[in-house]
């Protein structure tokens, strides 16, 4: 839902500032600042630095709307995004974090601008665009404020303090949202309680000396193990809440095997019954083979009765003979 939210904000913002200028200074002013410090806040979250750049962004689009409405509406943006931009993990990603910003702050106002005078459905439709723009930065990645602080805490310590807040570095940047909706809202909070007082606890630890500083590397060693195994608790729990989806699956699975068996049952009933006729009809060929052998057979057998015939005809030509003598 907080995407929504920021992008819906930051559209509403946009095309909001543009009418607060025909207001009274005072009113004007504080619809300014304010619509300024919820951008920042809900961009880059949280915290004294957001809320002053977000109060600058806002005073800076009161001094260029009149002149420049299109750069007004980039520097707005940016410096909505601007203490998130300082919380880059590396000066590559400040600086895309940055330009970023600009560029879809530019884009949101000339959106606007254009559609300025257009009737009320359009302009939503013009703002929700806007605000989709002025949101597409924070698809750059960047730490958040605790993370960040932990980060600037371990470049500043020696070992073993070092490696030991990177460790937690590391833990609280493979948390995401996924592992953290599995937990209670209670349980979160208490979980975040926890990365506050580590922070607090690495800053002591960054002053402290001889055996307060051994007593505290042994608290951030404790602090880090608890969270770590319970986020490795969570994302296991998350994983398998993620397995109860696969019902569908295996339901659609035994179908397939269902289908494969009835399939298998039809090449089997197919097969033997080509097999038994491939059987009855064998008879019937042997059948009439020896027909054709009965009637080859029977000239033979005439044959006989021919010379049969033919000798009683030998015997009697002497007859006349015999008469004669």
């Amino acid at each position: 839902m907080r995407p929504i939210a920021t992008v819906v904000i930051l559209g509403l913002a946009l095309a909001a500032l543009p009418s607060i200028g025909s207001l009274d200074a005072l009113s004007g002013g504080a619809l300014t600042l304010g619509l300024g410090v919820l951008a920042a806040v809900v961009t880059s979250g949280r915290g004294a630095l957001s809320v002053a750049l977000g109060a600058l962004g806002a005073l800076a689009y009161t001094y260029l709307a009149r002149s420049a409405p299109e750069l007004a509406a980039a520097v707005f943006v940016a410096s909505a995004h601007g203490a998130r931009s300082l919380r880059g993990r590396n000066t590559a990603l400040r600086g895309a974090q940055t330009l970023a910003s600009l560029a879809a702050g530019l884009g949101a106002g000339l959106v606007l601008s254009r559609y300025a005078s257009a009737d009320t459905g359009v302009l939503a439709a013009a703002a929700l665009v806007a605000g989709l723009l002025a949101a597409a930065p924070l698809a750059i990645p960047s730490d958040d404020p605790v993370t960040f602080a932990l980060a600037g805490l371990a470049s500043e310590s020696d070992e073993p303090t070092r490696s030991l807040l990177l460790r937690a570095v590391s833990v609280r940047r493979r948390v995401d949202a996924a592992t953290i909706e599995v937990l209670p809202q209670k349980v979160t909070e208490q979980l975040e309680a926890a990365w506050v007082a580590l922070v607090e606890t690495a800053r002591a630890r960054a002053t402290a000396r001889t055996s307060a500083a051994l007593l505290l590397d042994k608290r951030i060693a404790r602090f880090i193990e608890v969270l770590e195994r319970i986020y490795t608790a969570a994302e296991e729990r998350a994983a398998r809440a993620a397995g109860l989806d696969e019902k569908a699956l295996l339901a659609a699975k035994m179908e397939g095997d269902r289908l494969e068996a009835e399939v298998s049952a039809l090449i089997d009933v197919s097969t033997s019954v080509r097999v038994e006729s491939d059987f009855t009809d064998a008879p019937v060929k042997s059948e009439a083979a020896p027909a054709k052998s009965e009637a080859a057979e029977k000239p033979q057998s005439d044959a006989p009765a021919k010379s049969e015939a033919s000798e009683p005809s030998a015997t009697a030509e002497p007859a006349p003979a015999a008469l004669a003598n």
